[in-house]
């Protein structure tokens, strides 16, 4: 036996031969056993696209498709949730702070926090950026109420930010 796959896949076979619902003779236990499979077909489809994680980036608290681990030992997997804080542009210097919305509490927790930023002039940089240069890096860091990034040097030319957070609540 192979190795497992870990992760939700639709089946690329057929579940029951389509030769026999061509030989079906159309009684109602033919009938009957086609919309079973037909029904439990649909029901792994179901299944596993509700699973996955869905590509959908809204400023708006948006249940993502992505399941946690728990951590109260009850094996339930967690829904995690997904919000865009745009943040403008970054500061020329110091730190800026953005409200995110979220309500956190002592069940909630971040599983990812992330972000980039563009300067229309020249490209594109990560946040959290980190560079040898010590006034180059930003660091992004979430408290209960803001969003928060402090620059090193001048990066107001950045003029669009987006910082995306995922979180779990119980």
């Amino acid at each position: 036996m192979g190795k497992q796959e870990r992760g939700v896949f639709l089946p690329t076979t057929q579940i029951w031969d389509s030769a026999s619902i061509s030989a079906s003779s159309g009684s109602s236990d033919d009938l009957k056993k086609l919309i079973i499979k037909l029904y439990e077909n649909i029901n792994i489809i179901s299944e596993a696209i509700n699973k996955k994680d869905t590509g959908i980036y809204d400023v708006n608290e948006y249940l993502c498709g992505q399941m946690y681990f728990s951590t109260a030992g009850d094996k339930q997997l967690r829904p995690v949730y997904r919000k865009v804080v745009d943040f403008g542009a970054l500061p020329a210097a110091g730190t800026k702070t953005v409200a995110h919305g979220i309500t956190f509490n002592n069940t909630c927790k971040t599983t990812q926090v992330y972000g980039s930023a563009t300067n229309p002039s020249t490209g594109f940089i990560p946040i959290c950026y980190a560079s040898p240069v010590l006034a180059d890096n930003i660091e992004l860091w979430v408290d209960a109420t803001n969003v928060n990034i402090k620059v090193g040097k001048d990066r107001s030319a950045y003029t669009q930010c987006t910082v995306v957070i995922e979180y779990v609540s119980t």
